[in-house]
Formats: C-alpha cells, structure tokens, sequence
C-alpha cells in the first residue's frame, strides 16, 4: 500500500520503516494514516480495508519506532537516516513487495517529509524546479559542482539517485542498484562508471 489520503483529519502518523505488515496490509515508508489516541508508545491508527465494493476503515495498533506523528523535519539528518534503512534491501523493478526500484526508494523517503514526488524518473526530472544540468562536463568538473549541496537527486537516462554530500575528501550516494539488485551506498569518484552518465541533479528545498 502507498498512499491514504483521503480522510480529514490533521492527526496522522507517517511510516518511518521501509516495510510494516498489519493484519495482512503491506505499508511502505511514506504511508499517512490517520489515528485516533496513543497509549504507552502504540498508536491506534486508521488502516484503509475493502469490505462488499466499499472502501472502509479499521482500527489497529501500531508501535511507534515504525512511525512519526506528522511529517519529519526536513533535514540533512533525517534524509540520510531515512534513506540508510533501505540499505541491502532488495531490488525489485516497480517496487513490488518487499523491493524498491530506484524511483519508489526515493520518492519513498521524500515522503516522510511530505514531499511528494512522480513515481518514475522521467515524470520527477519534469516536476523539479531547481535543476542543474551537468552531462557536458568533466567527472571531475561534476564532482566540483556537487560539492556545492548538501544533497540532491541525481539523475542519468532511466535512472535516480540520491546524493549524500561530501564529507572527508569523499562524495557518497546511494540508489536501488538493478545491476547489484540491492540498495546500496557508493562513493563518487572521477573515475565512477555511475557518474559519466549522470546528465543533471536537482535540489529539493
């Protein structure tokens, strides 16, 4: 399950974890739901159920290590946090089941924050104001101009991933890797296959 929305309400929960499965519905990191009251840690939320055609709602219970009572604060902190909980997880194309591909991971961890980003490369590239356009430079020239944010989406043809930052003389990222079939954390560097191909990164702020 990716999204519900469709409830009026100011008191919801947002999950933190990659995956949470309650009672048989599968939640993904960036689900809001709405709840109801909290005792000692667990939250009674409001899980979207199909009953006879109609779309309904139950209560169930949920811990709060999995959730956040609104959206997180948009930091460097958290998005790092964030998007370190996928690492190993497994690649899976249309981020099916227990996988993410390269677009749900990161539209995933966005949405903690309650930004809510296309589901496909092509569509976020179009939605995302604060582009810039780097494929006719130098690796090197490449790494210059990222050393200048703190973090961004980075994107080649069919493909995203989220930069770290630079830290220590190294340029860290991290993607859903088709080729490894893993999330994974990998350092940029002039010589990085992944960076010759990388055409544009955008800011989100």
């Amino acid at each position: 399950m990716n999204d519900f929305d469709e409830f009026d309400s100011e008191r919801f929960v947002v999950i933190t974890s990659p995956f949470l499965e309650v009672e048989g519905t599968l939640l993904t990191m960036g689900v809001r739901l709405p709840y109801f009251g909290h005792r000692g840690g667990i939250y009674e939320v409001y899980l979207p159920v199909s009953q006879d055609g109609y779309l309904k709602t139950k209560s169930v219970f949920i811990d709060e290590k999995y959730l956040n009572v609104g959206y997180l604060p948009y930091t460097k902190e958290n998005l790092v946090k964030q998007a370190f909980k996928y690492e190993g997880i497994q690649y899976r194309w249309g981020g099916k089941g227990y996988g993410v591909d390269c677009s749900s991971f990161v539209s995933n961890v966005y949405s903690t924050f309650g930004i809510q980003l296309a589901r496909n490369t092509g569509d976020q590239e179009e939605s995302l104001k604060d582009i810039h356009f780097i494929g006719s430079l130098s690796n090197q020239e490449k790494l210059e101009e990222l050393k200048q944010h703190e973090f961004a989406l980075m994107y080649q043809p069919g493909h995203v991933m989220l930069y770290l930052g630079y830290d220590n003389g190294t340029y860290k990222m991290i993607h859903a890797n088709a080729r490894t079939m893993d999330v994974a954390i990998e350092e940029l560097t002039p010589w990085t296959s992944n960076l010759y191909k990388i055409d544009r990164f955008a800011q989100i702020k």
